[in-house]
Formats: structure tokens, sequence, C-alpha cells
């Protein structure tokens, strides 16, 4: 199993302060987003504020995350992103507290949808619109994802959702 460690486990991690500990060879760091490239079982631990989880694998890669008293939380994009993967396994750990926290601003209109009203002609925001309707959630999925173990997860969001997979999804308690 590779190991993903977020700080020292115990304090949290700011982008002034950031450490990231990878052991093994199938995940890179690039400034404070972690890309997951290879199949294999990942051990994430710690606190990390303003980063990101990407899981970018072969399509035949089955990734099990196992989430061990992980906080996560990014003001800028979905904090656990996946975009290719056979599949995805997260599993929480026992006894953990895990936090997964979209802290994007919300959008505007009735029920986080954008107003017709806030839409305008230029490129960049039907980018922002094409983007929000495409990863919007805190866990965002493109393939196959499943939820399982005895641990806690608690998914916050201030931006739309907390769970979105565009594949099937599981939870198996």
């Amino acid at each position: 199993a590779y190991e993903i460690v977020f700080g020292d486990g115990s304090s949290d991690v700011c982008s002034s302060d950031l450490v990231i500990v990878v052991t093994g060879d199938g995940a890179a760091v690039n400034g404070s987003t972690v890309t997951i490239s290879a199949a294999g079982t990942y051990l994430l631990s710690g606190v990390l504020h303003d980063g990101q989880v990407l899981v970018d694998a072969d399509k035949d890669a089955v990734v099990r995350l196992v989430l061990n008293n992980l906080t996560l939380q990014s003001a800028e994009s979905t904090p656990l992103q996946v975009l290719s993967a056979d599949k995805v396994i997260l599993i929480l750990a026992d006894d953990s507290e895990n936090t997964i926290t979209d802290a994007r601003p919300a959008l505007t209109g009735d029920g986080g949808d954008i107003a017709a009203d806030d839409l305008s002609d230029s490129d960049e925001d039907e980018e922002t619109q094409d983007n929000a309707d495409e990863i919007n959630a805190a866990i965002y999925s493109k393939e196959d994802l499943t939820i399982t173990g005895s641990g806690h997860l608690t998914v916050v969001t201030t931006f739309r959702h907390g769970i979105n997979c565009k594949e099937d999804r599981k939870s198996v308690v």
C-alpha cells in the first residue's frame, strides 16, 4: 500500500506551510494537489486546507483510497475528484473520522443553480457554467465509485452536491 500524509497528521496544513508526504510511486505532488496515476491501495491521513486529491489512472485501474482521519478542504476546486480509473473504492478506516469540504462559493439562484439572468455571452462565463455543471460536488467521479468501511465520513459543501458520480455509485456498510 502507498501512503499519503498531509502534515504530521495532527496539525493543520495551509498553503504557506504545506507538507505532503507521499510514499510509493503511484502518486505525485504538484503544489497542493496529489495526483494518483496508478492502480493500488493508498492510505490518506492528516489535514489539508485548500488542496485536492485527483485520481487520473488507466481505464482498467482499480484504486482504493483508505481514509484514516483525513480532513480535506478546497475553496478552488472539488477536493476529491476521479477523472479516470475502472473503479475507485473509498474505504473508511475503522474508528476514523473523515471530513471532505467543498468550500467554493455557492452559485447564485434558488437551490444553488445559476440564475438565467446571471449568465452572459462571454466565453469565460460559459466555461464557468460548464465546469459548474460538470464538476459540482465535494466528491466527484466520472467512474464507478464505491464507499465502504466502518469509519465515519462527513461531506460538507457550499457549492452544490456532496457526492456526484457519473457512473455507478455504491455505498456498502
